[in-house]
């Protein structure tokens, strides 16, 4: 669950063509739900690096996604569920 829920909304930020530029853990959120089985989209925060790309930026995509994989993969190598 973690890792497609914090993967997915990384898909849609660039699906607008934006990288975020700060790829860190602490950078995502998950909001407090009332119900612990509810599930919650998580959030990205700290937008101070991001940018819009044209066509011209797909590299600059592709390369913030192959770090997002390369970081839930270590964090679920250390017990995170996934």
């Amino acid at each position: 669950m973690f890792r497609g829920a914090v993967g997915r909304t990384y898909d849609t930020l660039h699906a607008y063509k934006v990288v975020h530029g700060d790829v860190e853990p602490r950078h995502v959120i998950f909001p407090d739900t009332p119900n612990p089985t509810d599930h919650c989209t998580p959030l990205l925060i700290d937008f101070d690096r991001a940018v819009i790309v044209s066509e011209c930026g797909e590299s600059m995509i592709e390369a913030e996604r192959e770090l997002v994989e390369h970081l839930l993969s270590s964090a679920n190598g250390r017990g995170r569920s996934g």
